[in-house]
């Protein structure tokens, strides 16, 4: 999982890495400074994105 402005860092890594085909959850940027209820509904998206990402077959890009 990353946010969007660090995609294209988490792709490098995951090359470096040996992992190429690493899928990603790319989720809004920024992180920090959410009011806990922004937050909250932020936390039940990114929940969902990674469980799609989870269900991911290799053909699939990711997904945004």
């Amino acid at each position: 999982m990353t946010t969007e402005k660090f995609l294209q860092l988490g792709r490098m890594l995951a090359k470096s890495n040996g992992l190429p085909d690493l899928k990603f959850a790319v989720i809004p940027h920024p992180l920090g400074g959410l009011l806990p209820e922004v937050a909250r509904t932020r936390g039940e998206i990114v929940a969902q994105t990674v469980l799609d990402v989870l269900k991911m077959t290799d053909d699939q890009e990711e997904v945004v």
